[in-house]
């Protein structure tokens, strides 16, 4: 984020936040919280570079370009924050959109060439339906992707050292790094991410997970794409979200074709462009973002009190 004008001024909003005097029950509750100290706080960046090493300049440089369309978005949800949300709710939001970030970035590093880091939700709220079956293997498809990502670019020569001779991730168990390295944190990075941000269904232990938003998830993705005071047409805004955060959920007239050309196949057009689309507008008129005036016609807006 330092690396960019934009993702500066998401900084500057994060500290300024955070800065905010804390609300009245916080400040009752403050004597029973404790107070923590010194010690409890982690310098994630020389962590970072104790075991990895320095972020050059190029490296910084270039992952902010890989990303500028999604820190682009996340200033505009900061905009949308600024005025009208308490301190926990821009800081709760403002967490959402930075590890959506942050799994959108791991999708577009570990994404093989010929594919890309689509999110096909699911919101037919049928565990047997044939867009449940696709949007699983869609999770099942970017999870194998994450977890083959450090061997992939092993093989391809994009290290300097072999971080398999050299150990550099080991098995915890101490056998030697000639028997293999050891690549779990990838997919437990992968699960946190995708359950804990919202995007993934069921957030229980169950293996069989679907993509599908959460309100408070949607509230913020739809915040990082809606510009203040505007009233977005469904045609504007679903376009927006494919481009910038991958989701598809039968909002554009192409979907269908999108995601046959990602692989994806067996999706009725009625599932599509009827159930799924349905359920997406459906959760956002029940956050307060959407509206139907007419047959056909659903608008957006980030604030409900301009909705038509």
């Amino acid at each position: 984020m330092d690396a960019t004008r934009e993702g500066k001024e998401i900084l500057k909003f994060a500290r300024e936040t955070i800065a905010e005097p804390n609300d009245t029950l916080t400040l009752l509750a403050r004597p029973v919280l404790g107070e923590k100290t010194s010690e409890d706080a982690v310098d994630l960046l020389a962590e970072y570079t104790a075991k990895f090493g320095d972020l050059t300049i190029e490296r910084l440089q270039s992952i902010s370009q890989l990303m500028r369309t999604e820190t682009r978005a996340l200033g505009l949800l900061c905009k949308n924050l600024k005025e009208r949300e308490s301190k926990y709710s821009r800081l709760r939001h403002l967490i959402l959109g930075l590890g959506t970030w942050l799994f959108r970035y791991l999708l577009k590093v570990s994404t093989p060439d010929g594919q890309r880091p689509t999110l096909l939700l699911d919101f037919s709220d049928r565990a047997d339906s044939r867009l449940r079956v696709q949007s699983r293997w869609c999770y099942n498809r970017h999870y194998n992707n994450v977890l083959e990502l450090y061997e992939r670019w092993n093989q391809q020569g994009s290290y300097e050292a072999n971080i398999e001779e050299e150990g550099v991730f080991a098995k915890k168990n101490g056998k030697k790094a000639s028997q293999g390295s050891d690549y779990a944190f990838l997919s437990e990075h992968y699960l946190e991410l995708a359950v804990r941000m919202g995007l993934a269904q069921p957030r229980s232990g169950s293996t069989y997970k679907h993509f599908e938003l959460q309100p408070d998830t949607m509230r913020t993705l739809l915040l990082s794409v809606i510009a203040p005071e505007a009233v977005e047409e469904i045609s504007t805004v679903a376009p927006l979200l494919r481009s910038t955060w991958g989701l598809v959920f039968g909002g554009c007239p192409d979907d269908r074709r999108y995601l046959r050309e990602d692989g994806y196949s067996g999706i009725d057009e009625e599932d599509l462009f009827g159930i799924d689309r349905a359920g997406f507008i459906r959760l956002a008129k029940k956050l307060n973002m959407a509206s139907e005036p007419s047959d056909g016609l659903v608008l957006f807006a980030a604030s409900p009190e301009i909705l038509p």
